[in-house]
């Protein structure tokens, strides 16, 4: 199993779109990792100190393809430049 600890700081105006994506199950049916997207999203928490949100990402396969396929998350909704990502196998 790998994981991905990830901490970036929201595109607030986007949050109220991502929720609704979440809700309708839109993200959950991207392949192949929709569904645990969903769920390291639906559990994220916000850093009040730093601003960030908060996440743990998990793949079942903890070759180096799963780190290169995983979704991204510098998306529109997250700022790049506050986008931290530590992998551990």
């Amino acid at each position: 199993m790998a994981y991905r600890f990830v901490r970036a700081r929201p595109e607030t105006e986007l949050m109220g779109e991502l929720r609704q994506r979440l809700d309708d199950g839109e993200i959950a049916t991207y392949e192949p990792f929709g569904e645990a997207m969903t769920t390291a999203l639906e559990n994220a928490r916000f850093d009040p100190e730093t601003g960030e949100a908060v996440w743990v990402e998990a793949s079942s396969r903890s070759d180096s393809a799963a780190q290169d396929t995983f979704p991204s998350p510098s998306s529109p909704y997250w700022s790049a430049s506050s986008l931290s990502v530590a992998s551990s196998a």
